[in-house]
Order: C-alpha cells, then structure tokens, then sequence
C-alpha cells in the first residue's frame, strides 16, 4: 500500500487554496489539478509499505506529537519548481520547518526502512499549479506573482494518507498539542 505523511490546510487557509487554483483554471485554462489529495503540506514524500509497517510510522508520529507542541508557519506568496509547478511558499526560518526537518529525522532514525528522500523536508510548500508547459507557466507565473497572500497557522495535525484506487484518503489525523490559538490572516486574491 501506498502512504505518505502531510499537514492538511484547513479553514481560511484551505478556502484561499481553492480560489487561486480555480482562479489559474479560469484565467488560464489550465485543468484543475485532479482532487486526488486535498490541499497540504508535504512532509514525507510517498512510500510504500505493509499494514505493521504504517502501524509502526504511526506509532513514532505520535512519540513525537507527543513530546512537541505545534509550531507556527506562514504561507506567503508563491514560488516554482522550473516551469512544471507553482506552490503557496512557507515563509523560511518558520519554526514550521524546523519542526518538520526533526520529526523526519527522528522517524529515519527511529523507522529504519522507511526510504529518504534527498529533499525532503528543505522546501515546504503548498501546489497550487503542476505539470505546466512553459508557455501556460509564462502566463501563470505573472498572475501569481502579483499577488502577496500571507496566511499565519498552526502546524497542529500531521496526518497519514493512504492511496485507494487513484485517490489519497486521511487513514490517521495525528494532533501536535498547540500552545496557543492562532487566527489566520489573508491578503490578496
């Protein structure tokens, strides 16, 4: 079974999401991405493994929720992987980051066969746009680029998705205890 590990948006920050990628759908009638996962941050690329084995990823994502409150990020304007996708950037030096890059640290640790992945946890963000050709990515890139959206949140859930047929489902919502509320705030679109 296919699984991989993420922070699920949600709220305002979910609802700004969907509007800029409609928003890219319209104005430049690029397919909205399949809604085979909904929106997040990536925190362990996909992987694949047995039953025991995501019990077992599951049993070390909690160790750590435990022993951690949720951090702070920011979403903050946008940036690109080349010309094939756009992304909803997190804001560098959050304490998002340094979060995510120990809790894939203590899993490799802890979950030796779970595979690594050279990048991961070194640039979280949120797609908003992929598989774009260079031209559309042209376009796009100078819509999105106009635009400064800054949504301030709490990285409160570390979830476990689990791949069925072509579509990525929630198997386990993980919740980091948070220290404090934080309000969402938004600019832009």
């Amino acid at each position: 079974m296919k699984y991989f590990i993420a922070h699920l948006l949600t709220g305002d920050a979910k609802r700004y999401h969907a509007r800029i990628v409609r928003a890219l759908k319209d104005t430049h009638r690029i397919p909205l991405p399949k809604r085979n996962s909904p929106p997040h941050i990536t925190i362990k690329p996909p992987f694949e493994c047995g039953l025991m084995g995501i019990v077992e990823v599951e049993r070390e994502l909690r160790a750590f929720a435990r022993a951690h409150s949720a951090p702070r990020y920011t979403l903050k304007g946008f940036g690109r992987f080349g010309f094939k996708t756009m992304y909803w950037d997190m804001a560098p030096r959050s304490e998002a980051i340094t979060f995510v890059r120990s809790l894939i640290r203590h899993l490799n640790a802890e979950v030796r066969w779970l595979p690594r992945a050279p990048l991961e946890g070194r640039k979280l963000h949120a797609s908003i746009a992929r598989h774009l050709d260079r031209k559309t990515a042209a376009r796009v890139w100078r819509t999105v680029k106009q635009y400064s959206p800054e949504y301030r949140g709490s990285l409160d859930t570390v979830c476990v998705m689990k791949k069925v047929k072509d579509r990525w489902v929630v198997r386990t919502i993980i919740i980091v205890p948070r220290t404090e509320q934080l309000p969402l705030q938004h600019a832009g679109i």
